[in-house]
């Protein structure tokens, strides 16, 4: 009893590791691969743990056995290999369940625990597979946490794959990844690019990171996430629509939310659908959001574009292209917005609006 199932398929990605925090109930989340398995008697300790440290802020790991029990590995050296930062290590502390608990720079993140409020999240413009390690457990030392390996907290990984891996594996996406979480945090991304040098070929990265560049160029790239929305049951994005998205570059990136997923299709408008993507980036914590419906114009991509420098400058709460400022936290401007239906095919929201916003769009 107390299990709960969410589904989500709004983007691909190890990053949705994240969703586990945000939908968590409790005060102390475990988050675990779903082909990890626990040592008998671990959990029962870490939660001993957890009543020893009501109001920890940090990062909890535990060894990794591996899978024929010849070695315990307690962390992840911050060194680079195989086209991945951090590097399987063993330190004789972990050996023993009884001993102490002890900090580690990093450690992979197959299984990991942390309470919800201390849980520093994860880029939401994380795609793909990797960049995780060692970002996560930078973000949790620059708040004020550390990153331990108890003893006890022992588990075993499964790598193998009898029937494949069931996502896609891309070096775009995980250089992607490094570069965006280590801008975050402030971290020097010349090692990213030492070492896909030498694992790629000088070549073959240049390559890569030439469409890395440019899509973090992009304008669009302000915004935390972009949805795509719409009020058929159509699966696929109509051609043109893709088209449009292509030519922004930003495809790689839309989240849809259509009324195909609700059971009750006929009374699904666009405010409503506008309704679902706030409460879901209230949920995700997220800065901002770009919203876009499928009578989206080429024209309505470029205005937008256009303005976003402008927002980026001021305070804002709502933006859509034919404001001359936009609007803000202002009641009567609100209260104009939500009374009458969405007056654009490509509006933006940022946070300081969310909770009003959830009262006055109407939801399903």
């Amino acid at each position: 009893t107390g299990y709960r199932y969410v589904p989500f398929h709004r983007f691909n990605s190890t990053a949705v590791r994240d969703l586990i925090f945000r939908e968590a109930n409790a005060d102390l989340v475990l988050c675990m691969d779903s082909h990890v398995l626990i040592e008998p008697g671990a959990l029962a300790k870490l939660l001993l743990y957890y009543d020893k440290h009501p109001e920890t802020k940090d990062l909890l790991h535990g060894p990794m056995l591996s899978e024929n029990h010849n070695s315990v590995l307690t962390h992840f050296k911050p060194t680079w290999g195989g086209g991945m930062y951090g590097k399987w290590g063993s330190d004789k502390r972990g050996n023993d369940p009884a001993n102490e608990p002890f900090e580690v720079q990093m450690q992979g993140l197959g299984l990991f625990s942390c309470r919800k409020a201390a849980w520093p999240g994860l880029n939401p413009r994380f795609l793909g597979f990797g960049g995780e390690e060692g970002y996560i457990h930078e973000k949790v030392r620059q708040r004020g946490g550390k990153v331990l390996c108890l003893p006890f907290l022992r588990w075993l990984h499964r790598f193998a794959r009898p029937t494949g891996v069931q996502y896609p594996l891309k070096w775009k996406d995980r250089i992607r990844n490094y570069y965006i979480g280590f801008a975050e945090l402030g971290l020097d991304t010349d090692p990213v690019d030492s070492h896909f040098i030498e694992h790629l070929g000088k070549e073959s990265f240049a390559a890569i990171k030439t469409e890395i560049v440019a899509e973090l160029d992009n304008p669009f790239t302000y915004f935390d996430a972009i949805y795509l929305v719409s009020t058929d049951l159509q699966s696929e994005i109509d051609p043109v629509v893709e088209k449009h998205l292509q030519a922004a570059g930003i495809i790689h990136r839309i989240r849809r939310i259509s009324a195909s997923e609700f059971s009750e299709y006929d009374e699904i408008d666009w405010v409503q659908l506008h309704h679902e993507v706030v409460e879901e980036a209230n949920l995700f914590d997220l800065e901002n959001v770009l919203v876009i419906d499928t009578d989206i114009t080429k024209d309505d991509l470029s205005k937008m574009a256009d303005n976003i420098t402008m927002i980026t400058k001021n305070e804002w709460a709502i933006f859509y292209p034919g404001l001359r400022q936009p609007l803000t936290l202002n009641e009567i401007e609100l209260e104009r917005f939500t009374q009458g239906p969405i007056p654009s095919s490509i509006i933006a929201y940022h946070r300081v609006a969310f909770n009003t916003l959830l009262v006055r769009l109407p939801e399903r």
